[in-house]
Formats: C-alpha cells, structure tokens, sequence
C-alpha cells in the first residue's frame, strides 16, 4: 500500500484546493482565490521588510539623538569653543536626522510601488488563469456538443 503524502500545513492554497473538490464553482474561482492568497503573502513580507527598516531608522535617530544630548550637556558653560562644538553636535545630529527623513520618503515611494507592482501581478495572474480555466471549459462544451448525437 503506498504511502499518502502529507499536505504542508503551510500552505496557503491548500483550502482553496480542497473546496474544489466539492464545488464546481469553487474549482471555478480557486486559481483566482490562490492569486488572493499569493498576493496577500507577498505584501505582508514587503510591509515586514518596509517596517524594519523604519524602525532601524528610527532606532537610529533615537540613539544620535540620545548622544547629541549628552554631547551638549558635556560641553556647558560659555566658553566659546564649547558652544561651538554643542553647535557642532545639534548640526550633526539635525543632518543625519535629514538624512533619515529622506530616506523614509524615498521608501515610502518605493513600497507603494512594489505594492502596486504585487497587487497588479496578482489580478494579472487570476485574470488569466480565469480566462485559460474558461477557454478550456468552453472547449470541452464545444466537444462535447460535436460527440453528442442529436
């Protein structure tokens, strides 16, 4: 007796599969219903990798920020060379922090455009699976009419 395979539990077809066993229309819509699943995957690790690297940024800005504080609260007094370099340390701090805020807008653009990539792919991908999964259906209609006497 051969053995029965396994399904992969982390598979996130799998229901999608096992209800077109039991309905026409469900075998109908489950390519379509994959391309869902499939899509939804792939934007929750584009979102994942998006939101670590904000928060690495915004670890980032959190620890300058502490170090520019210690920076100025070392340097006190009045003497001129100590408030220079207090300048010094709330510049740095303030370009880096530029630095950061523009590479958050800059990601920014660039997730919504891999998203907008990955959503248009899925919808593409379920629309022609749809339109092959209705051209062969038609085509077995069309068969079976011809073999069909009358």
């Amino acid at each position: 007796m051969a053995k029965r395979k396994q399904s992969d539990t982390t598979d996130v077809t799998q229901p999608m599969q096992m209800m077109a066993q039991f309905s026409p229309a469900a075998a109908l819509m489950a390519p379509q219903a994959e391309a869902v699943w499939e899509t939804q995957r792939k934007l929750m690790e584009e979102w994942q990798r998006y939101t670590k690297s904000w928060f690495d940024r915004r670890r980032a800005a959190a620890e300058s920020a502490r170090h520019a504080l210690h920076q100025l609260n070392d340097s006190g007094g009045t003497d001129g060379a100590k408030i220079e370099q207090a300048m010094k340390e709330l510049s740095d701090w303030m370009s880096n922090e530029v630095e950061r805020l523009s590479a958050d807008a800059t990601e920014n653009v660039e997730f919504g455009v891999r998203c907008a990539h990955i959503v248009t792919e899925g919808v593409t991908t379920a629309g022609t699976e749809l339109a092959e999964e209705t051209r062969e259906g038609a085509e077995a209609a069309r068969t079976r009419a011809k073999n069909t006497p009358v």
